[in-house]
């Protein structure tokens, strides 16, 4: 059987419905140019001149919460989905267990100058303002969402924060924040004359997922290196990561090469991830790793926490067929769900990466693909591809001069 990395886009799609995994229409509707028009354009940003398109690939298989899925990674950078395949794979046997915590996130809005009077009255109106509010966003709350808490903040003076916790639901929940926050901006003004600087929501960590991985000393074996080495070595580069802030950095961009192909993939903003991830990342007031890797009772053992403020509703989700399209192909999971595929995809990443550092060191795999580019961008044909790279990793030269000068001879 022909290993599924090595089938053309074509044969994919179909193994994927052979498989029911997607509809012959999705199979379809994925081989369809979805180019956007000028005026769907303008919609998506502002002074567009053209638009760009990103390869969507996938990870054949990762274990979760003994469920097992195929995940859609949207990214330019082609280590990234070979990564996450190799460190899924590495973790299959024993699988990922995973939990999210969607508590909900932040919002807030500011004021200046508030007297102590005016302190106190916005304080005894904090529960009838929830209850009010509550009611107004009614739709949020028959979808399960709503005001979790509502506090004030004094320890900013002379600024007076109110700080909210909204729950999104099953969506992002980004502009239902904003909207609440708004309209207790508007309350404030209504009710005590007072106006506020700014109400806006705060992407500072509130949803939590955490994964862990368990991985059998055979299972990392590598030739005549041992499973059990390449675990003790991998703990130590964890180790390291976890007290040395430009190795932290590095460590946490291999993560988060996983986490933002998924969450392109699936319609969610990586921006907010990103930003809400690396505030986590320094909330003990020094820069450090998300994941940490033990050896614990003969296997490398591997955990992560992760903010996860994402959605599987609103947004571009339901209006852009291909998103649709990747929630079936994961079998439409729950925002829950989604967060925990995700952390379980950041930390095969992480693992796939520190197991190249290990062995054959990271330019190994990175050079071959990123070759391919290269000869792709000469204008070599796919037969000719894989004869110039096996001979330019062969004389272990890998500049451009060189592959235009093997493509020449070639041609020649």
């Amino acid at each position: 059987m022909i290993p599924f990395y090595k089938l053309s886009i074509p044969e994919r799609r179909k193994w994927l419905v052979d498989h029911q995994l997607i509809s012959q229409v999705q199979s379809e509707q994925y081989a369809k140019d979805y180019s956007l028009t000028h005026t769907q354009l303008s919609h998506f940003s502002e002074n567009v001149i053209s638009q760009l398109a990103f390869p969507l690939g996938v990870l054949k298989e990762i274990k979760v919460n003994n469920n097992s899925y195929m995940v859609p990674m949207t990214t330019e950078e082609p280590s990234v989905v070979a990564a996450a395949n190799h460190g899924a794979k590495l973790m299959l046997k024993n699988g990922i267990t995973a939990t999210s915590y969607r508590t909900g996130i932040y919002g807030q809005v500011v004021l200046d100058g508030v007297s102590l009077q005016q302190t106190s009255q916005i304080d005894n109106d904090l529960n009838q303002a929830k209850k009010d509010l509550m009611t107004q966003f009614s739709s949020l709350v028959n979808y399960g969402g709503g005001i979790e808490t509502i506090e004030l903040i004094t320890e900013n003076k002379p600024f007076l924060e109110i700080r909210f916790k909204v729950n999104p639901a099953q969506a992002m929940g980004a502009n239902k924040a904003n909207a609440i926050l708004e309209a207790y901006s508007q309350r404030l003004k209504t009710q005590f004359g007072l106006d506020s600087e700014f109400a806006i929501l705060s992407n500072a960590p509130a949803q939590f997922v955490t994964a862990k991985a368990m991985i059998d000393f055979e299972t990392l074996t590598k030739g005549s290196i041992s499973g059990e080495k390449i675990a003790h070595k991998i703990a130590r580069m964890s180790d390291f990561a976890q007290v040395n802030n430009y190795r932290a950095v590095t460590h946490n961009k291999g993560i988060m090469n996983g986490v933002d192909a998924v969450l392109l993939a699936t319609g969610n903003d990586f921006r907010a991830v990103e930003a809400s991830v690396h505030m986590h990342a320094a909330s003990t007031g020094y820069y450090s790793a998300l994941s940490q890797w033990q050896v614990i009772n003969q296997q490398l053992v591997g955990q992560i926490t992760l903010p996860m403020p994402i959605g599987v509703v609103g947004g571009s989700i339901s209006s852009r067929q291909l998103i649709k399209n990747n929630y079936d192909l994961m079998a439409n999971p729950s925002a829950e769900q989604l967060s925990e595929i995700i952390a379980g995809v950041g930390l095969a990443n992480n693992l796939a990466a520190l197991y190249a550092l290990t062995t054959d060191g990271i330019q190994k795999g990175h050079m071959k693909l990123q070759l391919q580019n290269m000869l792709l961008s000469l204008g070599a044909s796919e037969s000719q591809i894989p004869k110039l790279i096996e001979k330019m990793q062969q004389d272990k030269n890998y500049q451009q001069d060189y592959a235009k000068q093997l493509l020449k001879e070639m041609r020649n």
